[in-house]
């Protein structure tokens, strides 16, 4: 909760105010994820602050129509957890750096989803989004530029098949 301290100076600046501050680091998931404790604490509170979108994409997004789905920088698994766990029909991925991989590996098999959950290493950034009926990435967005931002969804486009669908959850996608 320390960033809100900095809301007035974040919207006057423009600058981050998330852990990059002081740090001159652009990205701030550099030192993130460097530490393999810090690492997993951070990959639970997005689980934590993403589960009630979540859960609502898992009951309200029309999963009856689609068969596979990628969650773009899934973390846990938080998710695909909870689609596959409303829909028995759906198979996913999630998508994230490779050091994520042990990680979300022990969620998903905490829930006894293994079998239809799986997890696809790669950086969006470098590497092209797998392919599936449906991408969704939650908390994605707000953390880049706006090229950075159209980059990650000229990417998503390119992964959907025609009639797919591209779903965003995020806390703020404006400049």
């Amino acid at each position: 909760y320390e960033h809100w301290g900095s809301l007035t100076e974040g919207l006057r600046t423009g600058l981050p105010q998330n852990e990059a501050k002081g740090t001159g680091e652009q990205n701030s998931f550099n030192s993130l994820y460097s530490d393999p404790q810090r690492l997993r604490t951070f990959l639970g509170a997005m689980t934590g602050v993403s589960l009630g979108p979540a859960v609502a994409i898992a009951r309200k997004f029309p999963w009856k129509n689609y068969r596979t789905f990628v969650d773009v920088g899934t973390a846990q698994g938080g998710l695909p957890t909870q689609v596959a766990l409303a829909h028995e029909h759906v198979t996913g991925k999630g998508f994230d750096l490779p050091i994520v991989q042990p990680i979300f590996e022990e969620y998903v098999h905490s829930f006894g989803l293994q079998p239809r959950l799986s997890f696809h290493p790669g950086n969006f950034f470098e590497d092209p989004l797998p392919e599936a009926d449906v991408l969704v990435m939650g908390h994605i967005l707000h953390d880049w530029n706006l090229e950075q931002k159209m980059m990650l969804l000229s990417k998503a486009a390119n992964a959907l098949p025609k009639g797919g669908s591209l779903t965003v959850s995020d806390a703020v996608i404006a400049e």
